[in-house]
Order: C-alpha cells, then structure tokens, then sequence
C-alpha cells in the first residue's frame, strides 16, 4: 500500500496514495482515505501531451500546495525537470515509483 508519510498543507500524512486513469486512458494519482473514501486528485489530465503510464502531470497549486515535496519525501514519486501550461499554472511532470 502507498501511504503519504509526509503530509502537504491540506493533505494530512497517513492518506493513500493510488494509481488510476482517467478517462482517455492517460495515468491518474488520487489520494483517499483508510476507509477508501476519496480525498483528492493529485494529478491533472493534459490530454495534448500524454506521457507513459509510469508518469503523470502532478498538480501542485492550491488545494494541492505542498503536494509534490510530500510525496518525494513519502518515496512515492521523483521529481523530473518538466512543466507544462495547465490553465494559469504549470504542471509538474514526476516519475512514479509507487507500487
């Protein structure tokens, strides 16, 4: 199991950590609860730029502030140097390394 061991500003440790897809098929990071219940989308879809399915497009502003340092300090993503327009921010481009 993927347990955020760090937690983010408004993401508590001890939130599991799945990947799923969205519904073009590209690779989705959620996070949700003991109990199973959702608690959030960590990654955002960017249908024009698909990556494998061992990336994802990591949303890292608002509710998700904090998000990209928790989850290289919970040994469940590396940082990778890649950005890419989402709205008026940019996504960050990580490799996962969950199970």
């Amino acid at each position: 199991m993927n347990i955020l061991t760090t937690a983010s500003k408004y993401i508590p440790a001890g939130i599991h950590v799945v990947r799923t897809t969205y519904a073009d098929g590209n690779t989705c990071l959620r996070a949700i609860s003991e109990e199973g219940e959702p608690y959030g989308v960590l990654s955002v879809n960017i249908p024009e730029s698909p990556v494998h399915e061992d990336f994802v497009w990591l949303k890292t502003w608002s509710e998700n502030e904090g998000v990209l340092e928790a989850l290289i300090e919970s040994n469940l993503v590396e940082k990778l140097p890649v950005t890419h327009p989402c709205g008026y921010a940019n996504a960050r481009l990580v490799k996962l390394t969950l199970k």
